[in-house]
């Protein structure tokens, strides 16, 4: 149409916050979705909460499972609230106010705050570690807490630009972002993957034999 007016550039800072996105600039597709989605589940972050159950004290199939059962409990919650965004043009917190009210979505919003927080610092916390790590063992970096600052920094700063462009610039990002991150978890599980031990029992598993032989070692 004549008066169509076209997308702004990916390098144009995000104008819009809670609320509508003008239907002229609603152009991501599924594709856009998927990339989205996938890019930020294959990041170092994701590897960190991957290992908790490990770290926990569970087997790996336990762990393997226990991490099964939750993805899908959460996105058999999760599911019926991706309709509202399209629906509605904005984020889930500000959509929740037709459910909660207008004060009642303060609730949505803290709960998208903390999870956005812990997700920050786990990323940068985690991309900081490899960065440093990788510089020591190629470039004799020493391992110092101003080697660790500067890092942590530089990724945070990395992760707020890209917050302020917004959502095209997260686009482009993740067009690149996401290629080199596959790639490198492929190469990390060739690279890892003979230290792999699947029939590991866990803490908690081993404690327990332990303590059942020490009672069955008593005499009656």
């Amino acid at each position: 149409m004549a008066n169509e007016v076209a997308p702004p550039p990916v390098t144009a800072v995000e104008q819009n916050g809670v609320e509508r996105i003008p239907d002229h600039e609603r152009t991501a597709g599924p594709l856009d979705l998927f990339r989205l989605s996938f890019g930020g589940a294959n990041t170092f972050s994701t590897a960190v909460l991957g290992a908790f159950p490990i770290l926990f004290g569970l087997s790996f199939w336990q762990g393997l499972a226990a991490t099964a059962l939750g993805l899908t409990a959460g996105a058999l919650v999760l599911c019926p609230m991706a309709v509202f965004g399209p629906a509605n043009g904005t984020n889930n917190a500000v959509s929740s106010s037709a459910h909660l009210g207008v004060h009642g979505r303060i609730v949505g919003s803290f709960l998208s705050l903390l999870t956005a927080v812990t997700f920050f610092a786990i990323s940068v916390w985690s991309s900081g570690d490899a960065l440093v790590g990788t510089a020591s063992r190629v470039l004799h970096v020493p391992e110092t807490p101003v080697a660790f600052a500067v890092a942590y920094a530089v990724f945070a700063g990395l992760v707020l630009v890209v917050c302020v462009y917004g959502f095209r610039f997260m686009l482009l990002v993740n067009k690149i972002a996401v290629v080199a991150a596959t790639t490198l978890f492929v190469l990390g599980a060739f690279a890892f993957g003979g230290s792999f031990d699947p029939s590991y029992a866990g803490r908690s598993t081993r404690a327990t034999r332990r303590r059942s032989g020490r009672r069955s070692s008593v005499p009656r």
